[in-house]
């Protein structure tokens, strides 16, 4: 349910961003502002979560959102201008039903085959969720009203940006993920201190996404996503080097640079989405923009999470002594954090030793898997940084200058009709 909720909120979010500013410098500054949003919760979720996890039932984080929801439906009827489309699109919900199903399947099959190696399950959900994929997409194209508006993605200031962003939160999401079990299963911080030891990456990335407009005046957009975009891969680069994650002031510092980078990346590609896009079709364009990033950021955790899983377990198959309680074995292959539980729970006459011989091996493990998982993340934003370079260097994030990509827009045929748009736009 709060999936649900919280996807069916961004797209809204970010199509009343394109109707109610014009300006370009506006719209790109309240963009920014927005994405400043995430990095806030980004700081304060780890340090509110840790504080209730000290003194309640880790249930009780949920309870987090209560007071925030209650004050948007306080205020927003009041403070924001409702924007409706002049028609109504049905919902499908074969499509619904079908992309969720197929994500699913690639996203399971891909973390069985990385947990116990390929098999029948693992090959039978990944060809169901490709096959699924593949019928959903060519569904899209029949459908009067598609769930997901394929025409966009013939603009190249659409298409590109959403590929680019689903690189980039493909490695940041998963990366900040690894990277909270670094600093309390390795480090030994507890949530609290992980929290704050996350706030110079989260300040960077305030920084990162408000100056990105700034930038934006003074450079065109690609070259700005460039330069991004190598300042993140320099900050996973440092990542990858061995010993870097067991050392705080490397993972702060590291984590740091990269989110100074990740944030004007997915700020101007968000801003090149919604202001490529026709103002009817600007909240298809903000969904797609959303589910890219969702998308990215679920396969982020399931691949990478994948990689380091199975370097983990790797390692631990054979590092596990005989005599164990099974269950106990298998959690300590697993994963860290299932280790340390399984450990803790042993009976006191076993644990000490067994957690003497055992932890340094599995943090080492661990560690080893994230180095791969920075190597990985760092030539993706290589590869990024080329591909914007070549393909989106002369690209704008002017709504004016990509009126005519619209293949429906018919103003864009006629100058005089074009001219009387431009000066109603400027009297509204």
């Amino acid at each position: 349910v709060l999936g649900v909720a919280g996807a069916t909120l961004m797209p809204s979010t970010l199509s009343l961003i394109r109707n109610m500013f014009h300006n370009d410098k506006e719209r790109s500054f309240a963009i920014a502002a927005w994405m400043t949003t995430f990095m806030v919760g980004t700081a304060a979720g780890p340090l509110l979560g840790g504080v209730v996890l000290s003194y309640f039932w880790w249930g009780a984080v949920f309870l987090l959102n209560v007071p925030v929801m209650a004050l948007l439906l306080l205020v927003a009827p009041i403070l924001l201008p409702e924007h409706k489309a002049e028609r109504f699109g049905l919902l499908d919900l074969f499509s619904a039903a079908l992309s969720l199903c197929s994500v699913l399947a690639i996203i399971y099959g891909v973390k069985v085959f990385a947990a116990y190696g390929f098999g029948i399950d693992a090959l039978a959900a990944l060809v169901f969720g490709l096959l699924g994929a593949w019928v959903f997409f060519r569904r899209q194209r029949k459908l009067a009203d598609p769930l997901l508006d394929l025409d966009l993605l013939k603009q190249k200031t659409i298409a590109l940006p959403i590929v680019i962003q689903t690189a980039v939160i493909f490695a940041g999401m998963a990366y900040f993920m690894f990277l909270s079990q670094a600093l309390q299963l390795v480090i030994g911080l507890t949530p609290i201190q992980a929290g704050l030891s996350m706030l110079p990456a989260t300040l960077a990335g305030i920084v990162g996404s408000m100056g990105a407009p700034v930038l934006m005046g003074r450079y065109k957009p690609g070259q700005v996503m460039t330069a991004a975009l190598i300042l993140t891969g320099i900050g996973f680069g440092m990542l990858s080097w061995p010993g870097s994650v067991v050392s705080l002031p490397v993972l702060i510092a590291g984590a740091t640079i990269f989110s100074l980078g990740i944030t004007p990346v997915a700020m101007i590609c968000t801003d090149m989405v919604v202001a490529s896009a026709p103002a009817d079709r600007a909240g298809s364009a903000a969904a797609m923009s959303e589910t890219s990033a969702e998308l990215g950021g679920a396969l982020g955790i399931a691949v990478l999470g994948s990689v380091g899983t199975a370097i983990y377990r790797d390692v631990m198959i054979n590092a596990v002594p005989s005599g164990i309680d099974p269950t106990a074995a298998e959690a300590i292959r697993s994963t860290l954090g299932g280790a340390v539980n399984a450990l803790t729970n042993l009976s006191s006459a076993v644990a000490p030793a067994l957690a003497s011989d055992i932890l340094p091996i599995a943090r080492a493990a661990f560690t080893d898997g994230l180095q791969v998982i920075s190597l990985i993340c760092t030539i993706l934003m290589v590869l990024s940084a080329i591909g914007t370079l070549i393909a989106l260097r002369d690209a704008s994030c002017d709504t004016d200058a990509n009126t005519d990509n619209d293949p429906d827009d018919d103003t864009a045929l006629d100058p005089a009709r074009q001219k009387t748009a431009s000066a109603t736009a400027s009297m509204d």
